[in-house]
């Protein structure tokens, strides 16, 4: 039992590395993708929300 455990324990160890780096490169391609995309809309929204706030605002003074 202690053997197997062992082995299995060094083979997760091995498929580590393996697996996760380029899962890892993906999500964070992804990520990065979607967060400048999600960035450039959110920024616009706000300038046009803002520009309309202060506009509104400087109409009323």
């Amino acid at each position: 039992m202690g053997r197997t455990l062992a082995g299995s324990k060094k083979w997760a160890e091995l498929s580590y590395p393996a697996v996760m780096v380029p899962t890892t490169l993906s999500t964070l391609v992804l990520f990065l993708l979607f967060g400048s995309i999600a960035s450039d809309v959110v920024q616009k929204r706000f300038n046009n929300d803002f520009y309309g706030l202060l506009n509104k605002y400087q109409s009323q003074q």
